[in-house]
């Protein structure tokens, strides 16, 4: 694992022949000193291809939007600190499209002896508080979930039941939501699935109120639920309650024309269920 042995914490260690990755830890946060910003920001394309593993990942803490320190790490065999610098930079960029990439490549290409998923889930978690609708981190998700069940692990009811324990705990956050949404499209039991997660959103809104995730997926499910033939007479009457209780004590941060849009949608689709019995 990577760990913080494997940083130099003195600010005064020649760069030039300095084994270790410099870093200045002060009151519990890690920086590394001023006066090698300047040799990091120098390095050119050449002295990345010499193989200076450390050099690199001195300039990923420094600057984790760099490409090409990036794609030299790649270089670099030492597969197991890819993984763990990779989440040991999320700790401070959480949002980092990089890293998520990055763990991306080293799980897809490199076989990583004893590797505790859990690890990855709970930082997966952690990065997903932090950072609102944190994007990055929830496909990174999935494609963890798609690599483990690939790999024989199957731990969709455990992902579920993980998944809408977050969702609780984050009513606004859309990311959350559309991750449950992947779930369904690759549930065995989509219809079990679907009533389960109506249920939820609707269990949601009457908890939380009309937060605008919540809406806003009620009504893609909606629109799934339709065109998958999923939609029950029950769902739509249970729809109809739900918005008509909404329309009255909705505030300003949820559309009324996208609630009265989505009120009209349910209602057509009734009235022509009705009409057709």
């Amino acid at each position: 694992m990577f760990d913080l042995k494997d940083f130099s914490f003195k600010g005064d260690l020649d760069y030039t022949t300095s084994t270790t990755i410099i870093l200045l830890q002060e009151q519990g946060h890690l920086g590394i000193p001023l006066n090698q910003l300047k040799s990091l920001k120098a390095l050119t394309r050449a002295e990345f291809n010499k193989g200076h593993l450390l050099k690199v990942l001195n300039v990923l803490i420094l600057n984790p939007n760099d490409t090409l320190a990036w794609n030299s790490l790649k270089r670099f065999k030492t597969f197991d600190q890819h993984l763990y610098f990779a989440l040991f930079l999320l700790t401070k960029y959480p949002k980092n499209t990089h890293a998520w990439m990055h763990l991306k490549w080293t799980l897809k290409t490199c076989t990583i002896v004893n590797l505790d998923y859990h690890i990855l889930l709970e930082r997966i978690e952690r990065a997903a508080d932090h950072v609102f609708c944190n994007y990055a981190c929830w496909n990174f998700r999935f494609f963890l979930y798609l690599f483990l069940a690939s790999s024989g692990l199957d731990y969709h009811s455990l992902e579920l039941t993980k998944t809408r324990l977050w969702c609780k705990k984050h009513p606004n956050d859309h990311s959350g939501f559309h991750y449950l949404f992947q779930l369904l499209l690759h549930s065995s039991d989509s219809t079990k699935e679907f009533d389960a997660f109506m249920d939820f959103i609707r269990d949601q809104i009457l908890f939380y109120g009309p937060h605008e995730a919540l809406l806003y997926h009620y009504r893609s499910l909606f629109r799934f639920g339709l065109q998958k033939s999923l939609l029950s007479h029950q769902h739509l009457i249970q729809l109809q309650n739900i918005l008509e209780t909404v329309v009255d004590s909705s505030d300003e941060t949820v559309s009324r024309v996208f609630l009265n849009r989505f009120k009209h949608s349910v209602a057509s689709e009734l009235s022509s269920r009705n009409f057709i019995q």
